[in-house]
């Protein structure tokens, strides 16, 4: 099976490390499910505000974040659990980077450290969260496709 994961760049990469590690030992296993791919593919998952600038992108992600905080942990509010209200935490995911927000130069360089404190094949993106309007969510996706891609070509 593929991997696909979210959080913290740096302890993920302990699961891309055991995953690549113990993943050949049943590669050729009878019954497996998957025997058509020959090597399963590991990535993670980023939600993604671009800007023109690093101060008007973090400007959107605090509009359009509690919004999609409040949805992320309602069921456990609802049911008296906060212990995973840590996990809506803007600012620590601005910090950690599990949200990718700024100018495309500023994307860029974190999508490089993310790759490579990772180790993964590749990043999934999530443009349309929170309150993004969708003229936020394409101009995103637009900068993202022209200005950060082209950088990881190879």
């Amino acid at each position: 099976m593929h991997l696909v994961g979210l959080g913290p760049a740096a302890p993920y990469r302990a699961f891309v490390d055991t995953y690549r590690e113990v993943w050949p030992r049943h590669a050729t296993e009878a019954g497996r499910l998957n025997p058509h791919v020959a090597r399963p593919r590991v990535a993670i998952n980023r939600q993604v505000v671009i800007a023109d600038t690093d101060a008007e992108a973090e400007a959107i992600v605090r509009a359009v974040h509690p919004r999609w905080a409040a949805s992320f942990v309602k069921l456990w509010v609802e049911h008296g659990d906060t212990a995973f209200a840590h996990r809506a935490d803007l600012d620590a995911a601005l910090r950690a980077e599990t949200i990718l927000c700024g100018s495309p130069a500023r994307v860029r360089a974190q999508v490089a450290r993310l790759l490579e404190t990772t180790g993964v094949d590749y990043v999934i993106a999530c443009f349309a969260w929170g309150d993004l309007t969708f003229e936020q969510s394409l101009r995103a996706l637009r900068l993202f496709a022209t200005e950060v891609m082209p950088a990881f070509r190879t």
